[in-house]
């Protein structure tokens, strides 16, 4: 059963390592807080796990403050912030690759995950007990914040 005081937040948990990550902080325990661009997707996971689902595009300053928002809202503090979303585009050989695709993918993977951190920073302060950020660039995860110290992976 999932402890209402113990909240986790996971960002492109409409699939893949995000809706696997849920499942896990789930299963130990956590209520979870689940954001993606695929509403559909995202609202069936969330079903599934008693969570909630929350849309979420980490491209759009304003989706992420209307997500930081609802979340603060609703819950206050956050012991982990997952921040998975990602997307796969711009695969094609380069001589037949789209700027847009590129672009887009650039935005979500990379750029995508510093608005998303800096809202939430003040939802998991390094002060509180146990706090966990964990960011991920280019698919690989890359470091996990907890008490204030940056661990490598």
């Amino acid at each position: 059963m999932a402890d209402p005081d113990r909240v986790a937040v996971v960002t492109g948990a409409s699939s893949g390592i995000g809706e696997a990550t849920a499942r896990g902080l789930v299963g130990a325990g956590f209520s979870v807080v689940l954001g993606a661009r695929r509403q559909d997707r995202l609202m069936a996971v969330a079903q599934e796990l008693g969570g909630r689902g929350l849309p979420l595009d980490v491209r759009d300053r304003a989706s992420i403050q209307a997500f930081v928002d609802a979340v603060a809202a609703e819950y206050g503090q956050v012991e982990i912030l997952v921040n998975n979303a990602g997307l796969a585009a711009g695969l094609a050989p380069l001589a037949d690759g789209s700027d847009d695709d590129w672009v887009q993918m650039m935005e979500t993977n990379v750029l995508g995950l510093l608005p998303d951190d800096q809202g939430h920073a003040p939802l998991t302060p390094a002060s509180a007990a146990g706090a966990h950020r964990q960011s991920r660039l280019g698919g690989r995860f890359r470091g996990l914040q907890r008490r204030g110290r940056l661990h490598r992976q």
